[in-house]
C-alpha cells in the first residue's frame, strides 16, 4: 500500500551536470536549492540582488543583468542611518555609499558574464504581492522597514506579469539562446499577507508559469510546491514557524532533484564529494596517532584524483 501522493516530474530529457553554468534568482526558497548546488561544486550563481519575492522585481533585476544598466547615487535612498535600493535585500545595504554602489554593480557585472555562459536559469516565485512606493506608486522588493503609510500593496493579475515575462523570455534567449529556464513556486506560504490571500497569490504564480510553459519550449518546471504540500504533508518537514520547510524537507527536495536532473555521473560525483566532506569532518581522537596521520594522507590522495579525474570542478 502506498499512504503518500507521488509527484510526477515532467521534461525528463531535461539535465544539470557539473559542466553547468546556473544561474539562480528569487525567493529564499531559491537560497537552498542553490546552496546545496554551491556546496556540490556546481558552477552556481545565486540571488546577484538578494532574496527577491515578487515577479516584478525578480523580471526587473534580469533586465538589468542583461543590459548591464548599473545603479547610481541617485538610486539610492539614505534610512536609519544606511544606504539602500529599493530593488536589493538589505544584504546590500551599508554605511558607505560607495561601497554599497561597489557591491551592488559588481555584482550585476559578475551576473551578466555568468548568464552569458550560462545553461540553465532558475527563477522561484513567492508570491504575486508586492509593495509600491509612493508618490510614483514604483514597486520594491525590499520595504527595507520604512513606515507602512509610503507604500500601497498590489496584487499583479495574470496577465499583466506573462507580458511582463513574455518579453522578457524572449530577450533571455535573444541573449543567451542555449539557455533553458527552470521555473518553480517557493513551498514558503506568505500566511502575513492571509490565509486566502496566499492561496490566491501562490494561483497567480502557477497561472504565470503554466503559460510561459506554453509558449517557451526552454522552459521548465520544478515541482518544489507539490513536493512538500502534497509529498511531505506533515509539519515535521516544517521550522519552528512552520511555514519554512526544515533541513530533512530541503534534503528530500534535493534528493528529488537529483533523481530527476542528474545522470549517472554526477550522481557519482556527487557521492565522491560527499565522502570527501566527511572526511573532512571527521574528528579523530588523537590527532598525533599514527592512524590520523595515515588518514590525512588518504584524504589528501582522495582529493588529488579527483581534482584529475574532474579538472573542471573546483576543490
Amino acid at each position: 500500500m502506498d499512504f503518500r501522493t507521488q509527484v510526477p516530474f515532467y521534461f525528463q530529457d531535461f539535465e544539470i551536470s557539473h559542466k553547468d553554468a546556473i544561474l539562480m534568482i528569487g525567493s529564499c526558497f531559491v537560497e537552498n536549492l542553490g546552496n546545496k548546488l554551491q556546496t556540490y561544486k556546481f558552477d552556481t550563481e545565486l540571488n546577484p540582488f538578494g532574496i527577491l519575492f515578487n515577479p516584478y522585481s525578480i523580471a526587473n533585476s534580469l533586465n538589468r543583468i542583461i543590459n548591464l544598466k548599473f545603479y547610481t547615487e541617485a538610486d539610492l535612498f539614505f534610512h536609519n542611518e544606511m544606504y539602500h535600493s529599493w530593488d536589493h535585500h538589505s544584504v546590500f545595504s551599508g554605511v558607505n555609499i560607495e561601497e554599497v554602489l561597489e557591491n551592488i554593480n559588481s555584482k550585476i557585472k559578475i551576473a551578466h558574464q555568468h548568464l552569458i555562459n550560462s545553461s540553465t536559469l532558475f527563477i522561484t516565485f513567492g508570491s504575486a504581492f508586492t509593495y509600491l512606493h509612493k508618490p510614483l506608486y514604483t514597486p520594491v522588493a525590499n520595504c527595507h522597514k520604512v513606515e507602512a503609510n509610503k507604500f500601497v500593496k498590489k496584487l499583479y493579475e495574470p496577465e499583466e506579469l506573462y507580458d511582463l515575462y513574455k518579453q522578457l523570455f524572449y530577450d533571455l534567449q535573444f541573449f543567451n539562446p542555449k539557455l533553458n529556464i527552470v521555473l518553480t513556486v517557493s513551498p514558503v506560504r506568505h500566511i502575513k499577507d492571509g490565509f486566502m490571500e496566499n492561496n490566491v497569490s501562490k494561483g497567480i504564480l502557477f497561472q504565470l508559469i503554466y503559460k510561459l510553459l506554453g509558449t517557451f519550449k526552454q522552459s521548465f518546471y520544478f515541482p518544489s510546491y507539490e513536493i512538500v504540500i502534497d509529498e511531505l504533508r506533515d509539519y515535521r518537514f516544517f521550522g519552528k514557524d512552520l511555514i519554512h520547510p526544515n533541513e530533512q524537507a530541503i534534503d528530500y527536495i534535493w534528493e528529488q532533484f537529483g533523481k530527476n536532473y542528474f545522470n549517472d555521473e554526477t550522481i557519482q560525483i556527487n557521492k565522491n564529494i560527499d565522502e570527501i566532506f566527511r572526511d573532512k569532518n571527521h574528528k579523530p581522537f588523537n590527532i598525533y596517532s599514527e592512524g590520523h596521520k595515515k588518514f590525512l594522507l588518504s584524504l589528501d590522495k582522495k582529493i588529488e584524483n579527483f581534482n584529475t579525474k574532474y579538472p573542471h570542478i573546483p576543490f
